[in-house]
């Protein structure tokens, strides 16, 4: 996903969707793409600030509740 590969990856608990770590571009610019996980079509896009995640995302991981977790 984007000119980077993904990182890391997580699936939904209902397994309708997967959420990759994702560069956009080299100016740092980095965030979690929403995929469809039957289609991998992208649905989403959230960006994050470079302050927050410059190092970039070793794991995703989604709760129970559906929340996504980044470390």
């Amino acid at each position: 996903v984007g000119e980077a590969t993904g990182r890391a990856i997580a699936i939904s608990p209902d397994g309708a969707r997967l959420y990759v770590w994702k560069q956009v571009s080299a100016t740092q610019s980095f965030g979690v793409a929403v995929l469809d996980a039957g289609s991998l079509a992208e649905i989403g896009y959230v960006p994050l600030s470079w302050t927050l995640c410059r190092n970039g995302a070793r794991d995703l991981v989604t709760a129970p509740d559906g929340r996504l977790v980044a470390s």
